[in-house]
């Protein structure tokens, strides 16, 4: 079995005792010149943009992956690549203007941060107060830009972030009344209209309470 975590993810995790722990460590400067360099030939990235990408990178493979998909998106809209002015300075910053281009469905968003890394998508359109057409292309403007993705568990169908680090990004564009609002609106829906989730899962419905 492999199972992936931040630093400390399974601390305390007894089945984990004795496990052989590996340490994914930044990318070297040479790992990222050599990955750049690939993309480069794709992307026709000038050279001085690919060196200001990997001084600031330090090493982090999603800033990379992130500074890549927004490369290829300024080469579409635009018909040529960013600007070196034009590349974020840290991954905070790179993952807010991700965000900022979703523009109306970065609400929707917003709505599956405030459920988690994962929401199902009946739970969703219970809650966030949208019509079905305005959710499906909110929902299809975030899968295009590589936001979120759709998974199916059995007849379950569920929105999940590309990465937990998305996901807090747009938890972070909420001022904290938003969150509470949205968060007791999560609870609420659960318990009236999902009563077999809260009743199996309670700490679902607990978390979204105490938030």
């Amino acid at each position: 079995m492999l199972a992936c975590g931040r630093p400390g993810a399974f601390d305390g995790v007894r089945a984990f005792d004795d496990a052989t722990r590996i340490a994914l460590k930044p990318l070297d400067r040479s790992q990222v010149q050599r990955y750049l360099s690939a993309v480069g030939e794709q992307t026709a990235l000038p050279s001085a943009v690919i060196d200001a990408i990997a001084s600031r990178s330090d090493g982090v493979p999603l800033y990379l992956r992130e500074m890549v998909r927004t490369a290829f998106a300024a080469i579409e809209e635009d018909g040529k690549a960013p600007e070196v002015g034009g590349v974020p300075d840290t991954l905070s910053g790179l993952l807010a203007s991700r965000l900022e281009a979703l523009g109306p469905a970065l609400q929707v968003v917003q709505w599956i941060s405030i459920v988690g890394r994962v929401a199902e998508r009946a739970l969703l359109a219970r809650a966030c107060f949208l019509e079905e057409t305005e959710l499906d292309q909110s929902l299809e403007r975030a899968y295009e830009t590589g936001v979120l993705y759709r998974n199916r568990r059995g007849s379950t169908e569920e929105i999940a972030f590309s990465h937990g680090l998305l996901r807090d990004a747009a938890y972070d564009t909420m001022l904290l009344p938003t969150r509470r609002e949205r968060h007791l609106r999560i609870a609420e829906t659960l318990e009236e209209c999902f009563p077999e989730v809260a009743r199996s899962e309670p700490e679902r419905v607990a978390i979204q309470f105490a938030a």
